[in-house]
C-alpha cells in the first residue's frame, strides 16, 4: 500500500471511531448551518466528508495529504499551511475544528489561539480527539509491551503522547467560554474486522520499527488475533475531546 493510501485508510478508522462525538459536537456546534467551516490539520480530508464543500475548508502542512484529498474530492478548499499561523483573517470564520493534531504540534496554545483568532465572536472550536497514551490499558497484559513502545516512539517523533489530559487547561488558558470536556466512550462488543485488525498493526510496525523489541513484539500479532476472536481482548486509549465558545 502507497504510504498516503496507508494513511488516508488510517484517517477513516479513525474517523470511525469518533463518528459519534462528532457528530455531537458538531450539532452542539450548529455546523451544518455555519457558512465558513475550518478543518485544522485536514489531512486527506477524511473530517470534510459529510460537510458541505462550498461552507468548508481545509489547512494542513504537508501539500501531498492536500494533493490526495483534491484528488478525491475536487471541490474541497484548501490551503497549505502552518497551523500556528493560519492564513485567515482576524473573526473570519464561524467554527474551526481539529482532530488528533494538538498532539504533534509544537505549541499546542498557540494552535488553539489561532484557531480563536480566525473564528467569529460567538463561534465554536472544537478538538475533537486528543489521545492520552498515558492511561492506556492493554490485556491480557503480555501486550502491554506495544503500548510503551509507541508511547516513546510518539516522544522520539516529537509528539505529546499524554496530550488528552492536557486539553481542557489549554481551552482555558486560552480563556474561551461554556468549555465541554470529556472522554470518547470504548466498546469492545465485537471483533476488530481483519482489514481493521490488519491496518492497527501495519500503524504498530510503523511505530515501533526502531524499539529494541521490535522482533518481540511482531511476534504477538496472532496471539493478539486470537485473543480479540475469543472475546477478552481489551485495548483502551482514553481518547478527549473538548469544545468551547471565543467570547464575544
Amino acid at each position: 500500500m502507497k504510504e498516503i493510501q496507508f494513511w488516508h485508510s488510517r484517517y477513516q478508522q479513525q474517523a470511525q471511531w469518533t463518528e459519534k462525538v462528532r457528530q455531537y459536537l458538531f450539532r452542539k456546534s450548529h455546523l451544518n448551518a455555519a457558512e465558513r467551516i475550518l478543518d485544522v490539520g485536514c489531512g486527506t480530508g477524511v473530517s470534510l466528508d459529510g460537510i458541505r464543500p462550498e461552507t468548508s475548508m481545509g489547512v494542513d502542512i504537508d501539500m501531498e495529504s492536500l494533493s490526495f484529498a483534491k484528488l478525491n474530492n475536487p471541490g474541497l478548499n484548501l490551503s497549505c499551511a502552518d497551523a500556528h499561523k493560519l492564513p485567515f483573517g482576524d473573526n473570519a470564520l464561524d467554527n474551526s475544528f481539529c482532530q488528533f493534531l494538538l498532539l504533534w504540534v509544537q505549541s499546542p496554545q498557540i494552535v488553539l489561539e489561532e484557531m480563536i483568532r480566525v473564528t467569529k465572536p460567538g463561534g465554536k472550536i472544537i478538538a475533537i480527539a486528543e489521545p492520552d497514551y498515558g492511561g492506556r490499558i492493554d490485556f491480557p497484559e503480555k501486550f502491554e509491551v506495544i503500548g510503551k513502545a509507541q508511547t516513546n516512539s510518539l516522544i522520539s517523533q516529537g509528539a505529546d503522547p499524554f496530550m488528552g489530559r492536557k486539553i481542557k487547561k489549554i481551552f482555558q488558558d486560552s480563556r474561551m467560554k461554556d468549555i465541554e470536556y470529556g472522554v470518547i466512550n470504548g466498546s469492545w462488543n465485537t471483533s476488530p474486522s481483519v482489514n481493521s485488525f490488519d491496518l492497527e498493526w501495519e500503524v504498530i510496525k510503523s511505530d515501533i520499527k526502531n524499539s529494541p523489541n521490535i522482533k518481540e513484539i511482531m511476534r504477538l500479532k496472532k496471539i493478539d488475533r486470537q485473543s480479540w476472536n475469543l472475546g477478552y481482548r481489551v485495548l483502551y486509549i482514553p481518547t478527549f475531546y473538548a469544545i468551547g465558545t471565543k467570547p464575544i
